[in-house]
């Protein structure tokens, strides 16, 4: 809609409209043009990191619930994605990312995503592999200990 110039406050009405109000809607106008500044920044980025980000966004502008984050780095390859369906705002059952290093300040990063997928809902129980990084980020930002992988979720059920 914004390519036909429709000006962002119309389609943030429109949006609120099919939401059945702006409280509904899961973001604000200051969300929509943060994605289309996204959405124009994506000629910058090519190849197949390209076409996967202009699908995600796609689905994105689709459902409004939905979410698509990216990274890149200063050569303009993609660096960090992450993308959840609009279920995820009320239950998280599905979302992923592709991460560019195992780095905390790039899990960070991740974990900041997810929180805003999730309202600032946080969760009772992260499940992950054996990375001490990761381990380290989760328990600093959520205040939890993760479980590694499913090694620890049987371990965990027969206690």
């Amino acid at each position: 809609m914004h390519m036909y110039s429709v000006p962002t406050s119309q389609i943030m009405g429109f949006m609120a409209g099919q939401a059945g109000g702006y409280a509904r809607a899961g973001f604000t106008k200051k969300d929509l043009d943060n994605h289309l500044d996204k959405s124009r920044h994506l000629r910058i980025l090519g190849g197949d990191a390209n076409a996967t980000i202009s699908y995600l966004l796609g689905k994105a502008d689709i459902d409004p619930m939905a979410m698509a984050q990216y990274s890149s780095t200063a050569e303009d390859w993609l660096g960090s994605l992450f993308w959840a369906d609009g279920i995820c705002r009320q239950t998280c059952i599905f979302g992923f990312a592709i991460l560019d290093n195992e780095m905390a300040s790039t899990y960070k990063w991740l974990l900041a995503n997810f929180l805003e997928v999730m309202m600032n809902k946080y969760p009772k129980v992260v499940v992950t592999d054996a990375d001490e990084a990761m381990k380290e980020v989760i328990n600093e930002i959520f205040q939890i200990q993760p479980i590694d992988c499913a090694d620890g979720i049987f371990r965990k059920m027969l206690l």
